[in-house]
């Protein structure tokens, strides 16, 4: 998915949200890619091969993950796992509540070893490829889970605050049955080096169908959206909870009935108040348990950060300026990105093709998907390329750049500027 349909998607989803999510204050937009000429992308020779080689082998091992790669740490919860390959289901739009369809996927099942064999209410972790996922429903005509995946990345990247108390973004449909009325608890969870998914967010959620009190009898859910180090993969996690804070269903006198009734939204609001005021261990089980347990992914041979084991193509560079009718896009396309490629080497060695100049420098990264890079730049060339060339611009920016953003399905990479300056665009090219 490119980052300019990403775009697009998010505005449709906002403004499905719009009504029933608080909309933050407007801020100036973030920079969107560079609508750039797309040349044959052929990685440059110039690379060092032993670097190329590595990132095909990463690709090689990841592609398709397979269910012997992928490992979990329960945290001493009632249940065995099985990590099961489970083959494509077609989109059909044709049986209530709505469309569903999953492209071939990795299911990390809970208490059975058969996916046929899941009830409704037990856990689950869908581990989803992200590009097969869009292009089923695309293929169909139906954007949402190009929307869907939109939304899961913006809260990703950053969490509103105030946060909203519904209508946040969540996959697959198999798995939700209804409209998210109730989002509480919003925030991270937890993960370390070896996380195969450090980019996301968790919640606790209802879905419903219908306007109903929150009570201890209601299907709530720790719900984790993320993604994997390398953007390819939606992770999608999904455990019942219940809390003893909340009454039982039979316990909701006729005054609270009346009061539900006549305020449906206000009560719930009420009620998502009292639950965010909870701690982690006033739930069942401790939410600080299931935040243990997703950070305890692995995928044997996921990158520790996205933008790793990549040759990344500059394609440009773009901002916002601010005018008298609001923010205006601007763009700087490169006119032949094979000419700018950067390498963020697994042992935090960078190598830079900066037109006719050669960079090498070492960088440290923090964070999966998204996250923050710092580059100490070392022996540069520095040749004369020429009055068009943008050589020195770009070991500049990589220098100065304090955070990256890898895209949904893994393909593209920004690198921003501090204090709200321009954005890079890359795109990443197969080795």
């Amino acid at each position: 998915m490119t980052a300019l349909k990403a775009i697009a998607a998010f505005a449709v989803l906002s403004l499905t949200l719009a009504a029933c999510v608080p909309i933050p204050a407007p801020v100036p937009p973030t920079p969107q890619p560079v609508a750039s000429p797309q040349p044959e992308a052929q990685a440059s020779a110039t690379t060092a091969s032993t670097t190329s080689e590595a990132a095909s082998g990463l690709r090689s091992a990841v592609g398709r993950i397979q269910p012997q790669l992928v490992t979990i740490d329960t945290q001493g919860l009632p249940y065995s796992w099985q990590a099961n390959l489970v083959p494509a289901t077609p989109y059909d739009a044709s049986q209530p509540p709505g469309p569903m369809g999953l492209p071939q996927h990795i299911e990390i099942n809970f208490g059975v070893t058969d996916p046929g064999d899941k009830q409704p209410g037990d856990p689950v972790m869908y581990i989803i490829p992200v590009d097969a996922y869009e292009q089923m429903w695309e293929g169909a005509g139906n954007p949402y889970i190009a929307n869907s995946i939109t939304g899961v990345y913006s809260w990703t990247v950053a969490l509103q605050s105030p946060p909203p108390t519904a209508g946040l973004p969540a996959l697959p449909p198999e798995q939700i049955g209804g409209v998210n009325d109730l989002a509480v608890q919003i925030g991270r969870a937890v993960n370390d080096a070896e996380s195969a998914s450090k980019s996301g967010y968790r919640f606790v959620g209802r879905w419903a169908q219908d306007a109903n009190p929150v009570t201890a009898e209601s299907r709530l859910w720790y719900t984790y959206q993320g993604f994997t180090n390398d953007g390819r993969y939606l992770v999608s996690f999904w455990y019942p909870v219940t809390t003893a804070k909340l009454p039982a269903q039979a316990e909701l006198s006729a005054a609270e009935m009346e009061e539900f009734n006549a305020d449906p939204q206000g009560y719930i609001k009420a009620q998502a108040d009292l639950l965010n005021a909870l701690a982690p261990s006033d739930w069942q089980p401790d939410l600080a348990q299931l935040d243990a347990l997703v950070g305890s992914l692995r995928i044997a041979g996921m990158p520790s950060a996205g933008l790793l084991n990549a040759v990344w193509q500059w394609m440009g560079t773009s901002w916002y300026e601010l005018t008298e009718s609001g923010y205006v896009l601007q763009q700087d396309p490169i006119a032949d990105p094979a000419q700018y490629e950067v390498v963020y080497g697994p042992d935090g060695a960078l190598q830079v093709k900066a037109d006719c100049n050669r960079a090498v420098g070492a960088y440290t990264v923090d964070g999966g998907m998204v996250g923050g890079v710092r580059v100490q730049m070392g022996p540069t060339t520095l040749a004369e390329c020429g009055p068009d060339s943008r050589s020195q611009e770009l070991i500049q920016s990589l220098m100065a750049a304090q955070d990256y953003r890898v895209q949904p399905g893994g393909a593209e990479l920004q690198l921003n500027m501090p204090a709200g300056g321009p954005v890079l665009h890359f795109q990443g090219i197969q080795p």
